[in-house]
């Protein structure tokens, strides 16, 4: 699992995932996911699912982590 991100105007912040959302996959993104929920100035978040292969409950669980934060 691959995760790209990129701030732009407005605290907009587009996130790209790449590979399987699955419970391995996750566990490798988790520190960015983490950085990214616990950063106050990101108000409006985009996420790109187009490259993503696979999604488990715990694909689902960095979402509502995400929307949650």
């Amino acid at each position: 699992m691959n995760i790209n991100y990129l701030k732009t105007a407005n605290d907009h912040l587009d996130i790209k995932l790449q590979g399987e959302m699955d419970a391995l996959g996750c566990m490798n993104i988790r520190p960015k996911i983490e950085t990214i929920a616990d950063a106050k100035d990101n108000k409006n978040i985009t996420i790109d699912m187009s490259n993503v292969s696979f999604i488990d409950s715990s694909g689902i669980g960095v979402i509502v982590f995400l929307y949650a934060g």
